[in-house]
């Protein structure tokens, strides 16, 4: 089951945080990628948004070189990937998990829209 999340650490010491600051506390996780090229993709697609902490769960294929072919100039992010077995160790120190999905579905919470998700990210943060 693919899932992406977007978690935000919880540590903090109560001061207030620049954007970048902000943005250094998220974390994307990938839930068993399947296709090493995602992963690269995914580690492009953080670098233009100002986000470079990968979290990887159970990958099919990693290291790879065509994550890091796909990754282009966002290869730390990728160097950089932490690899773990479960979903719980990904998130265990995070304060905001939130998930993403390309199928419709209702599980419980009212889906958000991804300008609800950002705000609700960035508070978070």
């Amino acid at each position: 089951m693919n899932q992406n999340l977007h978690a935000i650490d919880s540590a903090t010491d109560g001061s207030p945080l620049s954007g970048e600051a902000l943005l250094e506390r998220v974390r994307v996780v990938l839930v068993a990628p399947q296709h090493p090229g995602n992963i690269g993709a995914a580690a492009r697609a953080m670098m233009n948004m100002g986000l470079s902490r990968l979290t990887l769960v159970r990958p099919k294929r990693f290291p790879s070189r065509e994550a890091f072919y796909r990754a282009s100039s966002a290869k730390s992010v990728v160097e950089n990937a932490q690899v773990v077995e479960r979903l719980e160790d990904a998130v265990a120190d995070c304060a905001w998990v939130l998930g993403s999905s390309a199928r419709p579905r209702h599980l419980g919470d009212e889906p958000l829209h991804p300008e609800q998700a950002a705000s609700g990210l960035l508070a978070s943060a």
